[in-house]
């Protein structure tokens, strides 16, 4: 099934997420409803249960690491699964699916099989850093 849907990619603090919150806008104004999704965000609910989560900290990001490496580990494709389940209910109720976080080749892959239009942000490194 294809749909009309936008996936962002990119290194972490390379403008994923400026980017798509200026294409939500730009998909308010056309009369449409935009839908921000991640990758990330049942991994966030994840660690916020096990009390780890700090947002735009360190620790919250290593948390993260760890614990999406753990649940990787037992099935490569844990968090496209979710994050599907997320994305099919904006399409049947209309919404343009706006993926926020694409940075592994599974997701990568999902996102172009499920007729994704396919964007990567690029920062130089001294930017990146910078926005930290």
């Amino acid at each position: 099934m294809m749909y009309s849907a936008i996936a962002i990619g990119g290194k972490a603090r390379s403008g994923k997420n400026a980017l798509a919150e200026r294409i939500s806008s730009l998909v308010l104004d056309a009369g449409d409803w935009p839908v921000m999704l991640a990758f990330a965000t049942p991994l966030r609910e994840m660690v916020r249960a096990e009390g780890e989560y700090a947002p735009k900290h360190e620790g919250g990001r290593a948390a993260m690491i760890r614990l999406g490496d753990r649940e990787r580990a037992k099935d490569p494709d844990v968090f496209v699964k979710l994050l599907r389940m997320e994305f099919d209910k904006v399409a049947v109720f209309g919404g343009i699916p706006l993926i926020t976080d694409v940075r592994r080749r599974n997701e990568f892959d999902w996102c172009a099989a499920a007729g994704c239009y396919m964007v990567y942000v690029d920062a130089p490194l001294e930017v990146r850093v910078a926005r930290m």
